[in-house]
């Protein structure tokens, strides 16, 4: 008796608690070599259990991959390739702050959540289903599909429908915080810099502070403008930086609540102009460690992706109005290289 009451002990300890499975290397998600522990996580999932993803992995194509019961997090520099349809139910989470390829369908089932933050991407090669109680919500990510979304457009704050070059259509989004930051250029007026954002829905709000930078290393204030506490409507802000610095500048935005506490908005809300010398770069700083920003180039909306030198993907971001940020913190160190949307080929250095 006291056996058969371990063993549901036991089956309910690993029910509640599952198994959590990192990958190790790059290559087959059906791979026992690629994740710790040995064995990795089944096609199936185990209720409870967690898989973790750093690196680039894919599923070969036996068939529809099914996230029913798993937390799968994909971190930043890691992605998932999966062949066919996909589906998400409940209790399935998955957070993304890589990157998904789903290569068909795309799944949300009832209670299924998909969560994407700053510089995730997801993208799916044909259509999107949300049935009641499934949920996408962006964090500051980006969802694109080709054919159709049928169903509940994406949750979150700041979420935008963008049509796309390559793409039919993607969800975007700002992301959270006291305020709901709809938009931050910079541009150049003659030796002069403007600078303008457009915020929503302001709580608490008591100042805004912009800062520029040689080098994203050592940053300066340009000047501080007090915020409307607290608001519902669209406000939009504007500032002039004079002089800039003569080769290139950039530039970034935080925000302090009444209370004191100061956020600094992520890097993808990073602008850079060159008002002087010069002009700007299509990827910098080159070599890179952490941040890759990428100019608007000719045609916005369009793709840059990133190569390793055997020509394996190792990143993609979807270029923007005033420029993009690529995150290759998870990548090794090497020589990799840059195709632009317009289809000219970019060297660069990972340190």
């Amino acid at each position: 008796m006291k056996y058969f009451f371990g063993l549901i002990l036991c089956f309910l300890i690993t029910y509640t608690f599952g198994t959590t499975y990192e990958s190790v290397s790059d290559g087959d998600f059906l791979n026992p070599m690629n994740w710790l522990p040995l064995g990795g996580p089944p096609q199936v999932n185990t209720p409870g259990d967690s898989i973790i993803i750093s690196h680039n992995m894919y599923i070969p194509a036996t068939g529809q991959y099914s996230i029913v019961t798993a937390y799968m997090l994909i971190k930043g520099g890691g992605m998932l390739y999966t062949p066919n349809q996909t589906r998400i139910a409940y209790p399935g989470e998955v957070i993304v702050w890589g990157y998904m390829i789903i290569h068909n369908n795309l799944w949300m089932d009832p209670g299924g959540l998909l969560r994407i933050y700053y510089g995730g991407l997801v993208f799916v090669d044909n259509k999107v289903t949300t049935k009641d109680g499934g949920e996408i919500n962006l964090h500051g990510g980006t969802i694109c599909w080709e054919n159709l979304w049928k169903g509940d457009e994406p949750t979150g704050v700041g979420v935008q429908l963008h049509m796309h070059a390559e793409y039919d259509q993607c969800y975007i989004s700002t992301g959270p915080l006291g305020i709901d930051l709809l938009s931050f250029t910079a541009a150049c007026e003659g030796k002069s810099v403007k600078l303008t954002w457009i915020t929503e829905n302001e709580s608490n709000n008591h100042h805004f502070t912009v800062h520029r930078s040689r080098d994203l290393d050592d940053w300066e204030v340009v000047q501080t403008v007090p915020g409307q506490l607290n608001s519902s409507g669209r406000i939009q802000y504007s500032i002039v930086d004079h002089p800039p610095y003569e080769t290139i500048s950039y530039y970034r935005l935080s925000q302090t609540d009444t209370d004191g506490t100061e956020t600094v908005f992520d890097a993808q809300w990073i602008r850079y102009v060159t008002c002087g010398k010069g002009s700007i770069p299509i990827a910098s700083p080159n070599p890179v460690q952490d941040i890759l920003f990428l100019s608007p180039g000719d045609s916005p909306c369009g793709l840059y992706v990133l190569y390793d030198h055997t020509g394996r993907r190792a990143a993609e971001v979807i270029s923007a109005e005033t420029g993009s940020v690529m995150d290759v913190r998870g990548l090794h160190a090497g020589l990799y290289f840059l195709r632009t949307p317009e289809g000219a080929m970019v060297k660069i250095i990972k340190q």
